[in-house]
């Protein structure tokens, strides 16, 4: 296998990425000699993270770098991969764990059937802390998806966590960097490789999502996803065939909006108290999206 085959990269905010990156390192020697791992740390405020991952930086095959400001998730990953000497690339969470020690043999054993790899994304089968149930539950029952489940529209499915993926292949598409907050970076992307057919293979080598966000957090994100897809989809016609594009066409004309607006803030007290329960609703869930979808318009 050649020299620097393969950069695993991994963006850090405020996370310790130093369980992921020990697990991977053992691997990273026996199933891609002279490979590398690089862990940048988008300016987390909190120094106690800069101080672990710099001991990091002891292993050779190992890059740790802090940026000295916050550019966003899609400029740091651009960014790793600039930077990365891999021909392959491994895009990871710092927040995932891998599940077994041939995680990266299962990966490199079958780069040879496509440009672009997804492990998928596994979730613990009981709920961590009630503080985390929506994250949790939305996790388990909608992302968290065999390969065969996520085949049916392969590049719908697409996450930029746990891929694998050509370097020219993705610097040539890179990420959209006027998406500076969370959510959909990984809509644009895999439309841009649907458009240019570029080969697509999903497998079943999944990562543990560990770092769940509480509910209040987990929300805001939510807006801050649907005001980015919302974004997408003016500007370029892009997210048609999601759940919640479909569901607003569905609520047209505008008389059926403002109704629809009109009883979810009636019942808004309800459904944010059953978005903060143990056992949420998705579907209220999905009602939450759609109305912040029609946020701006009521």
């Amino acid at each position: 296998m050649p020299d620097r085959l393969l950069s695993i990269l991994i963006p850090v905010y405020n996370t310790d990425a130093t369980p992921l990156v020990n697990a991977l390192q053992a691997q990273l020697r026996h199933a891609a000699p002279g490979g590398e791992i690089r862990v940048y740390d988008d300016a987390s405020p909190d120094e106690t993270y800069h101080s672990r991952h710099g001991r990091l930086a002891d292993d050779p095959a190992i890059t740790y770098r802090k940026l000295a400001q916050n550019v966003g998730r899609a400029r740091m990953r651009n960014l790793l991969a600039e930077e990365a000497t891999g021909e392959w690339l491994l895009f990871l969470d710092a927040d995932s764990a891998v599940p077994h020690g041939d995680f990266l043999k299962h990966y490199l054993k079958r780069s040879n059937q496509a440009h672009v790899l997804a492990g998928g994304t596994y979730y613990t089968p009981r709920l961590p802390s009630p503080a985390v149930a929506l994250r949790w539950h939305y996790g388990r029952h909608r992302e968290q998806r065999t390969a065969a489940d996520r085949a049916l529209h392969p590049y719908r499915s697409l996450t930029l966590n746990n891929l694998l993926i050509r370097r020219d292949v993705f610097l040539s598409i890179r990420l959209d960097e006027t998406l500076r907050t969370y959510g959909h970076e990984d809509t644009r992307f895999g439309w841009e490789l649907a458009q240019r057919r570029v080969p697509l293979l999903h497998i079943d080598n999944p990562v543990l999502h560990l770092g769940l966000e509480p509910n209040a957090v987990f929300l805001n994100k939510t807006r801050e996803g649907v005001r980015n897809l919302k974004k997408l989809y003016r500007q370029e016609g892009l997210g048609q065939d999601t759940a919640l594009v479909q569901a607003a066409h569905r609520l047209e004309p505008k008389s059926l909006q403002r109704l629809f607006i009109r009883t979810y803030d009636a019942l808004a007290p309800l459904i944010e108290q059953n978005l903060h329960a143990t056992s949420p609703s998705l579907r209220a869930f999905d009602l939450f999206k759609l109305r912040e979808w029609f946020r701006d318009d009521s």
